[in-house]
């Protein structure tokens, strides 16, 4: 992807430390690092990573030098990633310096920028795929030992999609709020890089000055956050900052409330700024679709159309593709469409086994104007007395109502449950439901829970809430 050798003398990244680094250090690093340890070619690696020069040059080196890197974050759980180290039979691990404090299993051989290359016991000779270039977690399996299989076609493909719809040239500057284990950050951190762009590496949350300092210092032009991220910036009032720099901010990782859709699109468009809501999945690299800027308040609740080069379908139940507006599961087709799941070490060395389809799980219709809204999940519904319930549906209502008020839906085909932070609205929630669904009383269950849990990547970790209630 890396062709535009006169982007040589521009900054590519500032640290965390705000060390500014142009793209020829860094391809000079490379160098460095071959020449001090001979990597075993087509192996397999596991980056421990933050948002952190360490882990972003870490990656990069082995995504040019054709080494498999397995990202993880450096907050998942030590027995979990020791358990990823065993199952997956892993020779190299690149992680911050102190990560393995005290293993005497691991013997460090390099140290770069703060990371360690610890080499282990293991004598891995599994053959990989050729076309194998990184291996993700799915965004809801943070502590997962199955991963996305992702190969160069993909990462390129989709990557230059990015920067295709985004218009992102060498002159654009961005700022990391998100994870790089997680695939919205990595998109962010390959889109960038690989145009010749400049990224600010960044630890602070949208609530500490320090972030917007950074904003302000750099000039940044754009970044890119979850519904929690605009949840937040909604209640700090974000609106009333001056932000003569930011030139657009995208939304990903989950369905934006409405109410919160048009409050922010208004601002942007009052703003002269551009706010871009995309979706996608693990399983497609990253983006599946965005919704254009000037659509954001035309088309409230919608994901869009496809990316460049892919395309949608949606399918009913019997398999036969829905024309007009009717609902289905919803079909991607792309190049950047992953290579199949990895439970296993021996997973690594079979072929393409999507061949560009990806079924992606969700029940979407779209309208005349062939803009795609995603309505549920297939594994979302429940069925209670015959009734078919869009859980999804519960939880987007009761959020517009209840506003001030985190909640969750959950349950199973026997009863709905409901998650909320403020007690005193307990029965009002109850009722409301009620009158929305025309539900029996006994068919629902609503609790109060101090704080919604949520995985890494912000979303609600809807398994830890059915465990907590014993949900089958």
């Amino acid at each position: 992807m890396w062709n535009e050798k006169k982007y040589l003398n521009k900054i590519a990244i500032i640290d965390e430390k705000e060390n500014k680094f142009t793209f020829q250090q860094i391809f000079n690093f490379f160098k460095k690092l071959k020449i001090k340890y001979k990597f075993k070619k087509r192996s397999l690696v596991l980056c421990v990573t933050n948002n952190s020069f360490g882990a972003v040059f870490g990656y990069l080196f082995f995504i040019f030098e054709k080494i498999v890197p397995i990202l993880i974050d450096s907050e998942l759980n030590k027995s979990l990633t020791l358990k990823i180290i065993q199952k997956y039979k892993l020779k190299y691990i690149w992680a911050p310096k102190n990560f393995f404090k005290n293993n005497k299993n691991f013997k460090i051989e390099i140290e770069f920028f703060g990371f360690c290359l610890f080499i282990t016991q293991y004598k891995n000779n599994t053959s990989l795929n050729p076309d194998l270039a990184l291996l993700m977690s799915t965004s809801g399996t943070t502590g997962s030992k199955k991963f996305v299989k992702l190969s160069y076609e993909n990462l390129q493909s989709n990557t230059l999609s990015i920067i295709n719809y985004l218009n992102i040239s060498h002159r654009h500057r961005t700022i990391t709020t998100l994870p790089m284990s997680y695939v919205y950050g990595l998109s962010i951190i390959n889109t960038h890089f690989f145009s010749g762009a400049s990224i600010v590496l960044n630890n602070f949350s949208f609530v500490q000055k320090e972030f917007w300092k950074l904003i302000s210092k750099y000039k940044i032009n754009s970044f890119g956050g979850v519904p929690y991220h605009y949840e937040i910036l909604d209640r700090i009032n974000f609106y009333r900052f001056k932000l003569p720099s930011l030139k657009y901010f995208t939304q990903a990782g989950g369905k934006i409330s409405e109410k919160l859709q048009e409050k922010i699109a208004k601002y942007a468009s009052t703003e002269k700024k551009k706010f871009i809501i995309m979706y996608g999945q693990a399983e497609a690299t990253s983006r599946m679709s965005y919704l254009p800027h000037d659509q954001a308040l035309d088309k409230i609740g919608s994901i869009g159309k496809s990316i460049p080069g892919g395309k949608f379908k949606i399918f009913n139940s019997f398999g036969e593709e829905s024309l007009g507006n009717k609902e289905g599961e919803l079909v991607y087709y792309g190049k950047n469409v992953f290579m199949g799941y990895a439970n296993t070490l021996l997973e690594l060395s079979k072929s393409d086994e999507n061949i560009g389809i990806l079924k992606t799980g969700d029940i979407a219709k779209k309208d005349k104007q062939n803009f795609y809204y995603v309505i549920g999940r297939k594994k979302n519904f429940v069925k209670i007395l015959g009734s078919r319930i869009n859980l999804d549906e519960i939880e987007k209502i009761l959020t517009l109502k209840f506003d001030k008020i985190n909640i969750a839906c959950f349950g199973n085909d026997k009863k709905i449950y409901i998650a909320c932070t403020r007690k005193h609205m307990m029965m009002k929630i109850i009722e409301y439901v009620i009158s929305k669904i025309k539900i029996n009383r006994l068919y629902l269950s609503i609790n109060y829970i101090k704080k919604i849990p949520r995985l890494k990547n912000k979303k609600i970790d809807y398994n830890f809430l059915k465990k907590k209630y014993k949900i089958d």
